[in-house]
């Protein structure tokens, strides 16, 4: 049983080393990378990114590389409203988030659900930053609203009466308002008979 356990201890620390072997190539490779984006810390809590400039919301562990960032990054991240950076063996990984009044976006993809990522998706403990985008695009209204307001002006389309029709409505009050309001018969009248006479006829 000894030798079983220590042939699987000697599994894991080779599968360990191997990854953090992995790990040490993949940051080497990076040093050699190409500089995607220009990036440019323009003061301690903003960073510029080409032309967008972003505020430094979270920098957990003060583990923020402009020179990383600026290989890392993908043109993709601009259309998000944050950028999440988190570092894991040497490597950092970025991803994108929308602002939580998005109605476009889901749930996951929301800056509410950053815990769960970080949790879910990160390595325990790991160093990150949240970039704020200053400029965020214009909120885009959901397609129901967008639907709610047609029918709204549909029924309202609807209610209106036409010109045409207002007219001939108002004419028709005018030619009853000049023609003389019908007489009532009084019911409590009684018409009188004229009196009727027996002729003599000798």
């Amino acid at each position: 049983m000894a030798a079983n356990d220590s042939v699987k201890d000697s599994k894991k620390d080779s599968i360990l080393s191997k990854s953090i072997a992995h790990a040490i190539a993949a940051s080497s490779d990076e040093t050699e990378a190409e500089v995607v984006a220009d990036v440019v810390q323009v003061r301690d809590n903003k960073v510029k990114i080409n032309q967008d400039v972003y505020t430094v919301a979270i920098n957990q562990g003060d583990n923020l590389d402009t020179r990383r960032l600026a290989m890392r990054y993908n043109a993709v991240l601009r259309k998000y409203d944050y950028i999440v950076g988190d570092w894991g063996y040497g490597q950092l990984r970025l991803r994108g988030f929308y602002d939580n009044e998005r109605p476009q976006a889901k749930i996951d993809q929301k800056i509410a659900t950053l815990q769960d990522y970080l949790l879910e998706y990160c390595n325990f403990g790991c160093d990150y930053f949240v970039l704020e985008r200053e400029q965020k695009e214009p909120l885009e209204p959901t397609k129901r609203t967008i639907i709610q307001k047609k029918s709204i002006k549909h029924n309202n389309h609807h209610k209106q009466t036409p010109k045409y029709r207002r007219r001939r409505v108002n004419d028709n009050k005018s030619a009853l308002s000049n023609s003389k309001p019908p007489t009532k018969m009084n019911a409590n009248k009684t018409h009188k008979k004229a009196p009727f006479k027996i002729r003599n006829l000798k």
